[in-house]
């Protein structure tokens, strides 16, 4: 089991501070808490609407985490599979984007990785989202962890 801690770190990514858990979570629960709270964090940092976390996007999420580890998709694959997923569960206005990592320890690693990828930086600040789903899978051969986050505007 990972470790867990309420500490706050501030987190400087491409030049602005943020607020981040601390980054020694290795616990996936918190490393789901730690994305959605250092996402959150930018996004208000610069004006834009933090997002609500959704349980069915983030199922979508960790399945799609648990696929790449498994070796069942690759990271991009199946995509259109869960933006259908979300036509169907949701009204979408058409808006969907996602971020996925790997080989980060922890999910601040994760956000620092996003944030300092053009397209994926765009997904994290579009301010057309509104709700957003984390999960994340550890293979329990490697220890690699897997990361998506999913980003969708619904009505």
């Amino acid at each position: 089991m990972g470790s867990t801690t309420n500490t706050v770190e501030v987190v400087n990514v491409n030049g602005v501070d943020v607020e981040a858990p601390e980054s020694t979570n290795t616990d996936l629960a918190s490393i789901v808490t730690d994305i959605q709270t250092l996402v959150n964090n930018h996004r208000a940092s610069i004006g834009v609407n933090v997002l609500t976390l959704d349980s069915f996007i983030s199922n979508l999420a960790s399945e799609h985490s648990r696929n790449v580890a498994m070796g069942v998709a690759s990271s991009l694959e199946r995509f259109s599979d869960r933006q259908n997923a979300l036509v169907v569960e949701f009204t979408l206005v058409g808006v969907y984007g996602e971020n996925t990592a790997q080989n980060q320890t922890n999910g601040a690693g994760a956000v620092a990785q996003w944030l300092n990828t053009p397209r994926q930086r765009q997904d994290i600040e579009n301010v057309t989202y509104t709700y957003t789903g984390i999960g994340s899978y550890q293979d329990t051969e490697t220890g690699i962890i897997y990361y998506t986050q999913i980003f969708a505007e619904i009505n």
